[in-house]
C-alpha cells in the first residue's frame, strides 16, 4: 500500500463508522479499557518507556541547595521496544440493483458496512480477551486460579466460602507492589460478573431487601461504589459479547469467560510510562472506509471496504492481574 493511500477515504461513511465505534449500547465492546488507542504516525517504530525514577524520593541532601548553588541532576533510564503495525480489512459488496431500490444510498451503504465493521470489532475484542485470559502471560504473583483449595482460592459459585471482594483486593495489592500505582481498571467476564451480582444479591437478601427492582438497583449501586470509590477502579467493564464458530452453530459462546482482569492503564495516552499495561498503537487516520471500488464492470458492483492498521502492544504485564476459574 502506497503512503498516499493512508488518508484516502470516504469521509461520510468513515464518520458513520466512527460514530458506531462510540455507541456502547449497540456495540458493548470493552477491549479498549485494557488497551486504549494511541495514534502513531509510522507503521514501524520504537515505543519509548520510562522507568520508575519519578517515584523515587530524593534525599534531603540532594534537594537542599543554596540560592546560587548548582543543583543535583536526575536522570531517567529509558528503554524502547520495536513495534510493527498490522493491516486489517473487511468489505461488503454494493450491488447496482440494490442501490437503485434503496431509498437513500448512504443509509444503504452504511447498513452494508455494519457487518464487516462488527466483525472487525469482534475480532479486536476476542484478541484482547484471549490475551488477558492466558495465565502464562502473567507472573505467578499476578494470577490467581480459584480451585476451592483454601482461603483466597474459593470459587465465586461456592456460596459458603466465596469472597470475591477479597480476591479483587489481593489483585489490587499485587499490582501496587509491582508498579507502585493502584490499578484503575477492571474487566469482568460474563460468568464472573453474574456471580458477583449473585453474591451481592445474597448479601442484600440477608439484610432484608425483598423487592426485585430495589435489589437490582442496590446491586448496581453497591458494586459500583465498592469498585470505584473504595477500590479506585474507575474503568469498569463487563465482557458481555458472544460469538459463534460458524453460521450453522446452534449456540453461542461467551467471548469473555469466568475471569476477571485488573490493571493500571495510564489515563494520559502520550505519557509512555513503563507502568502502563497496554496500548493499541493505531496508525493516524485509521480506521476508514476506502473509496468505492468498482469490482465488476458489467453489473456495476462496488466494493465497500473498511481498512484498519494497528497493533495491540502489551507494555508491562506486571501492571495487570488475572483471577480465573471463578465458576469452573
Amino acid at each position: 500500500m502506497a503512503a498516499t493511500d493512508f488518508y484516502v477515504n470516504d469521509p461520510i461513511l468513515t464518520g458513520i463508522i466512527t460514530g458506531w465505534s462510540n455507541d456502547k449500547v449497540r456495540y458493548p465492546f470493552v477491549w479498549n479499557i485494557a488497551a486504549p488507542v494511541l495514534p502513531v504516525p509510522k507503521i514501524t517504530g520504537q515505543y519509548v518507556k520510562l522507568g520508575k525514577e519519578k517515584m523515587v524520593i530524593p534525599a534531603a541532601a540532594e534537594v537542599e541547595v543554596a540560592m546560587d548553588g548548582v543543583p543535583n541532576f536526575v536522570s531517567f533510564i529509558t528503554t524502547s521496544e520495536a513495534y510493527a503495525l498490522k493491516r486489517f480489512a473487511l468489505g461488503a459488496k454494493s450491488y447496482k440493483d440494490e442501490r437503485q431500490d434503496a431509498d437513500q444510498i448512504i443509509e444503504y451503504e452504511a447498513t452494508m458496512l455494519s457487518l464487516p465493521y462488527e466483525k472487525l470489532e469482534l475480532f479486536k475484542e476476542k484478541t484482547i480477551a484471549d490475551a488477558l485470559s492466558t495465565p502464562g502471560s502473567y507472573n505467578a504473583t499476578n494470577r490467581n486460579q480459584l480451585d476451592n483449595s483454601g482461603a483466597g482460592k474459593y470459587r465465586w459459585n461456592n456460596i459458603v466460602n466465596r469472597n470475591p471482594i477479597k480476591n479483587i483486593q489481593t489483585g489490587i495489592d499485587a499490582v501496587r507492589d509491582d508498579i507502585g500505582r493502584s490499578p484503575n481498571s477492571i474487566i469482568f467476564g460474563w460468568e464472573s460478573a453474574v456471580l458477583l451480582r449473585d453474591y451481592y444479591r445474597a448479601e442484600l437478601l440477608a439484610t432484608g431487601y425483598r423487592d426485585p427492582n430495589e435489589i437490582a438497583k442496590q446491586i448496581v449501586d453497591t458494586v459500583t461504589k465498592v469498585l470505584s470509590q473504595n477500590m479506585g477502579l474507575t474503568n469498569i467493564g463487563i465482557g458481555a459479547s458472544q460469538y459463534a464458530l460458524t453460521t450453522a452453530s446452534t449456540s453461542f459462546l461467551n467471548l469473555w469467560g469466568d475471569m476477571v482482569w485488573i490493571g493500571y492503564v495510564n489515563p494520559f495516552p502520550n505519557d509512555k510510562q513503563s507502568q502502563d499495561f497496554a496500548r493499541t498503537l493505531r496508525h493516524t487516520g485509521y480506521p476508514y472506509v476506502a473509496p468505492r471500488e468498482r469490482i465488476n464492470l458489467s453489473d456495476e458492483t462496488y466494493a465497500l471496504i473498511i481498512r484498519d492498521m494497528y497493533k495491540h502492544h502489551f507494555i508491562n504485564w506486571n501492571a495487570g492481574y488475572l483471577i480465573y476459574d471463578t465458576n469452573a
